[in-house]
């Protein structure tokens, strides 16, 4: 399996800093080792089916595995499935390994209840964790199934907003509060780049094989924001996209297909340059 890179989001660094202020510091350890054998179980299953997942980047309770974004439904289940299955198995073993050498209980205590934690929190039916993906992956009306994961998971953030600010009247947890934050962020911004790129596949379902279709040329300058570019897409026809510079020379062919990829590994509103690389 090829190498991968690993990043730190800010919010690591944010719940790193106030469980070592607590003094927690072997349940940090403990946390970060099944974070990383949660996602490098994600990156094998992926590779074992075809997809190269090249990047991890570490977040609270969890990481985000970036490359091969255009993962098949099926596939999307067996892979999102490896992250907390490995976390189960850890505990397992950890539990059988107390049974034939009880010593070693107090030194992974710790890491059985992180990684039970970690693995029951990414199986909870919210986009994007595990639950979410694997739930949508079974979705036979995707888009449907999205706007109820999108709802669950705001819902799900403002109850854990709002057990951080009754924390504060008992003794306050910070962790909530971060997690709070991020599945609001990821319900909100993630599921727009998922909902495009299913409706791409609608689109591509719905295209009129029986009838003949125009292909059609449309020439956009690279500024241009790749939303602006998806929204020209159709049903009726085939749309290829001439990018051009600022000096207007052509310098990319885009087919359709290819911009969907680069909608699933971009921001919406990211330039088409900057998403190519110029």
């Amino acid at each position: 399996m090829n190498s991968f890179k690993i990043y730190v989001h800010p919010a690591f660094w944010v719940v790193a800093v106030v469980m070592v202020l607590q003094h927690k510091y072997v349940e940090f350890l403990a946390a970060l080792l099944a974070v990383l054998l949660h996602e490098t179980a994600h990156a094998k299953a992926a590779y074992e089916r075809g997809y190269v997942l090249d990047r991890i980047t570490l977040m609270p309770y969890g990481a985000v595995l970036k490359g091969g974004e255009n993962i098949a439904s099926s596939d999307q289940i067996f892979i999102a499935a490896a992250g907390p299955l490995s976390n189960g198995i850890l505990c397992l073993t950890l539990y059988a390994l107390w049974w034939r050498f009880p010593a070693l209980y107090a030194y992974t205590e710790t890491l059985f209840d992180m990684s039970l934690m970690i693995g029951l929190y990414n199986l909870l039916p919210l986009y994007p964790l595990d639950g979410g993906r694997i739930l949508l992956a079974l979705a036979k009306k995707p888009l449907r199934a999205l706007k109820a994961l999108r709802i669950a998971g705001i819902a799900a953030a403002f109850i854990m907003l709002a057990a951080f600010i009754l924390s504060a009247f008992y003794e306050i947890n910070y962790s909530i509060g971060i997690m709070a934050v991020l599945i609001y962020l990821g319900a909100v911004g993630g599921t727009e780049k998922e909902e495009y790129r299913h409706l791409y596949e609608r689109i591509s379902e719905t295209k009129l094989k029986n009838h003949p279709m125009e292909l059609k040329t449309v020439t956009v300058h690279w500024g241009l924001k790749l939303i602006s570019c998806f929204k020209r897409i159709r049903s009726d026809c085939i749309t290829e996209f001439i990018v051009v510079n600022d000096d207007f020379v052509p310098v990319r062919r885009l087919t359709e297909k290819e911009l969907t990829r680069l909608m699933a590994a971009n921001q919406q509103r990211t330039a088409i340059k900057e998403a190519l690389g110029f």
